[in-house]
């Protein structure tokens, strides 16, 4: 996995998911703001916080994996997306069949932004594996 080591309050570990919420709010906060550092930031807090408390096979790993690739795209670091993205499309196939409509909805957002990215092919592949689920 790629994920950063992202250190957690003893408040953030017992009400962790309170937390996650907030945190991937305030991401989408930021993001919608054009403060695509603030966002990046908060979507890698809500990022440990759901490994923290799911482990690292959770739908919402990949889900905030495609947020963080978005941010980096809007940037211009187009090679930290594509990384990220790459990362979540993983873990979404690896997933296959958990969280059904969770990684069904990862694997179209990565492909639309594989799309945006000109990655095509990748785009066509991450929409083939969500029709088979």
């Amino acid at each position: 996995m790629i994920l950063r080591h992202v250190a957690l309050t003893e408040e953030e570990k017992r009400n962790s998911l309170f937390f996650f919420v907030e945190n991937d709010q305030m991401g989408d906060y930021y993001f919608e703001s054009e403060d695509y550092d603030s966002a990046i930031e908060y979507y890698w807090k809500a990022l440990a916080i759901v490994e923290f408390e799911l482990g690292n096979d959770h739908c919402y790993i990949s889900r905030e994996l495609i947020k963080i690739a978005a941010a980096y795209n809007t940037k211009d670091e187009i090679q930290k997306a594509v990384e990220y993205l790459d990362e979540a499309v993983m873990i979404a196939k690896l997933l296959n069949s958990k969280s059904y409509s969770e990684n069904i909805d990862a694997l179209y957002n990565a492909a639309d932004l594989y799309d945006a990215l000109g990655l095509l092919e990748k785009a066509e592949e991450c929409r083939s594996f969500a029709e088979k689920l």
